[in-house]
């Protein structure tokens, strides 16, 4: 949010920023030199909230109120249809559930809500809201400067090695027992590579468990967090994302974006990303069988690797990179407002 604010200040527009005092967003925004104001945002339901959020827009008398949260919403809705405001939520997950006070909100107090994933759109159709309220706009991601090697010598990879990479949070989302399971095919396969897990989390010490039961032994790497991603990434030979749910993917999109090819699970945003001539990278939700057929035949065919790598990279670097979304959001916002 704190890039997206900037982005909006950059071309000229006035943004203030609201969140919790002392909190690290807050800090984060204030850093970036702009415009934060603190605002203690009670109970979900507290009437002085409400009472106050409307007071701060009666003072700075906003076009859009930009809401995150589904607290968010009601103590900021409710001031901006007082002041005849349009009110636009921004949800990455499902955040509307099936209960009455979320369907009178997104009733009363919503616009518009953009979501950045199809697959969220479709969980509001199921649940019986009107999506004809929903904008879907894809994440896109900052084209940073490449470090290559780096990541190599983290992990003490020789240049020459094949390296196989899933990176993200070690949670039950991203299924990386889905990974090493098909990383121990592979090897099964005579595939000679090494194999490596970026990321930390509640999960790690149940993937060192199954790591232990395989035949992979030092070819699966756990490489932990590893700051600054994006510029590292390019060390990777071919990225698989094996996750059960997703919006638009950064570490695949990051990946993308660095040319290295890959291959995904087609959930959330997933088939959105892989089109055209990425659509070799999109592999049928949850099939580790195919995803690792799919992988054996682009280490086989290093033509097709490389052929993957370079289409996914102009996918990225053109259409879905950040300052192509944010354009996305400008024009939508600029239509809700007018």
């Amino acid at each position: 949010f704190t890039e997206a604010a900037r982005w909006f200040e950059r071309q000229g527009h006035s943004v203030r920023v609201v969140g919790r005092p002392g909190s690290r967003f807050l800090a984060a925004v204030r850093d970036s030199g702009l415009d934060a104001v603190d605002f203690d945002f009670g109970g979900d339901y507290d009437p002085f909230a409400v009472w106050r959020a409307f007071r701060l827009q009666q003072d700075f008398r906003p076009d859009i109120v930009f809401v995150n949260f589904n607290k968010d919403a009601w103590l900021f809705g409710r001031g901006a249809k007082l002041l005849r405001r349009p009110t636009v939520a921004r949800h990455g997950l499902t955040l509307f559930k099936d209960k009455l006070v979320h369907r009178l909100v997104y009733k009363w107090h919503m616009d518009r809500v953009v979501v950045n994933a199809p697959s969220i759109r479709d969980d509001y159709a199921r649940l019986g809201f009107d999506t004809r309220k929903i904008e879907v706009i894809l994440n896109g991601v900052r084209l940073v400067d490449e470090r290559p090697g780096e990541l190599r010598a983290h992990l003490g990879v020789d240049p020459g090695t094949l390296l196989i990479g899933a990176a993200g949070r070690l949670d039950q989302q991203k299924r990386f027992d889905r990974f090493i399971r098909i990383a121990a095919t592979l090897v099964d396969e005579g595939v000679d590579a090494r194999f490596v897990i970026l990321g930390d989390g509640a999960e790690r010490d149940a993937l060192e468990r199954q790591h232990a039961a395989t035949n992979l032994g030092d070819r699966l790497l756990f490489g932990g967090f590893i700051e600054d991603f994006a510029a590292r990434a390019g060390d990777l030979d071919l990225l698989l994302l094996t996750s059960q749910n997703e919006g638009p993917p950064n570490a695949l999109l990051e990946a993308m974006a660095r040319g290295v090819p890959s291959l995904a699970f087609g959930v959330g945003a997933v088939p959105e990303i892989m089109t055209g001539g990425c659509s070799p990278g999109l592999v049928a939700e949850g099939d580790e069988v195919a995803m690792g057929q799919a992988a054996l035949n682009l280490i086989q065919h290093r033509e097709l690797l490389h052929a993957l790598g370079e289409a996914q990279a102009r996918r990225v670097r053109e259409e879905l990179n950040f300052d192509a979304s944010m354009q996305r959001y400008e024009s939508f916002l600029k239509s809700v407002a007018h």
